[in-house]
């Protein structure tokens, strides 16, 4: 299935570790079925998270295409060793099996 992805990156908390398994940092684990709104940087407020959580359904039931909204705080917190945005953005949507 196509989707559109958003991956955004809030303030920058180096110490905040989600996420650790074993000393690595990982990408979570995939979301059940029809979870598409991920503030994992906890920077939306509740009234804009139902705002784009509204917009997210809307376009799903119109044309089937789930836009995915993830929200981070700091790149190396789930990939210290990744070369790039681009790179980091490949391997978390891999991960989850979108984009």
């Amino acid at each position: 299935m196509a989707s559109v992805v958003l991956l955004a990156f809030g303030g920058l908390d180096p110490c905040h570790a989600q996420g650790i398994a074993g000393g690595d940092r990982v990408i979570p684990p995939t979301p059940g079925e029809g979870e598409f709104f991920h503030d994992l940087a906890d920077v939306v407020d509740r009234t804009d998270e139902e705002t784009i959580r509204n917009i997210q359904q809307e376009v799903f039931q119109s044309v089937g295409v789930p836009i995915v909204v993830v929200t981070i705080s700091s790149m190396t917190r789930y990939d210290p060793r990744s070369p790039s945005i681009e790179s980091f953005a490949h391997r978390w949507f891999d991960s989850w099996g979108i984009g």
